[in-house]
């Protein structure tokens, strides 16, 4: 026997709207706050993508062409591996590691 708790949130509700035990006037209310809310959520998420995903160091297309050549190059580079780890630089650099002499710029660009 299995039983389920409608929650307070729409998606849950949702489930009932348009059966048999719900009046088309419930219904209507139920399947224009599923869009309301769907709507809304596409706004936040385009608000959110706008303000926060293009902030930071690596707005422009070179910043980032530069960041994946230093990543390819440099950072993978057997010269500048940790030896007594066995520790790339590119790892250290994503683990933020504070004892770093090379990297350190990404290591900010990445705290940022």
């Amino acid at each position: 026997h299995r039983s389920y708790t409608v929650a307070e949130s729409v998606w849950d509700v949702l489930i009932l709207a348009w059966s048999p035990s719900m009046t088309l006037g419930n219904s209507l209310l139920i399947t224009v706050a599923a869009i309301a809310n769907v709507f809304m959520q596409l706004v936040c998420s385009i608000v959110t993508f706008q303000q926060l995903a293009k902030s930071g160091s690596f707005v422009d297309d070179v910043a980032v062409d530069d960041a994946k050549m230093w990543r390819v190059s440099e950072a993978q580079s057997w010269d500048r591996m940790d030896k007594a780890n066995w520790v790339s630089l590119a790892s250290r650099v994503c683990q933020l590691d504070g004892s770093l002499v090379l990297g350190t710029l990404q290591t900010s660009r990445l705290k940022e």
